[in-house]
Parts: structure tokens; sequence; C-alpha cells
């Protein structure tokens, strides 16, 4: 269980994690490049996960692709919302505004 000693960490696992805390500024100027990041991280995730529970003997980090998979679901959900509200806030503006 686990990695054993001298094994690497998975290097999907730490862009994965590098991935989720870049997404955060890019809320702030570009939404849809923060989605993209999380989608690429949420990937990068799974598939760390999966290389790390076939080769614990090469591959650890298994700490680090959970959080990766945490934080880029969270973030992914989050930009949805956000974008699904602001559209509806514009596309509600273009029904009530007058002529």
């Amino acid at each position: 269980m686990g990695g054993g000693f001298g094994a690497q960490q998975e290097p999907m696992a730490i862009v994965s994690i590098v991935l989720a805390a870049v997404s955060l500024p890019l809320y702030f100027c570009c939404g849809a490049f923060a989605l993209a990041a999380n989608l690429v991280g949420l990937i990068l995730g799974f598939v760390s996960m999966s290389r790390i529970k076939n080769e614990p003997s090469r591959y650890s980090g298994r700490g680090l692709a959970i959080a990766g998979l945490a934080v880029n679901g969270a973030f992914l959900v989050l930009n949805i919302v956000l974008m699904v509200f602001v559209f509806g806030l514009v596309g509600l503006g273009m029904l009530t505004s007058g002529p």
C-alpha cells in the first residue's frame, strides 16, 4: 500500500494541483481558460490516480492527485455556476431593457 521507498511523485498529480492553483486567478480575468484548466486538471488527476494504483512501487503522490481532483472539481462546478449566473443576468438585462 502506498508508494515504496524511492518512488517518485507522479508528475500528472503535480500538474493537476498546479492547474487547480492557477485556475483561481484565471476566474477573475478569463473564465473560459479557468474552465479549460479545471477540465485538464481533472483528467490528469484521474490518470495519475490510475497510474499510482497500477504502479505503487514506481509512483507516489496519491494525496496530491486526490487534492487535484477535489479542488479542480470544486472550481469547475463554481465556474459553471458563475457562468450560468452571469449569462443569465445578461440575458435578463436584454429582455427587460427598453428599445
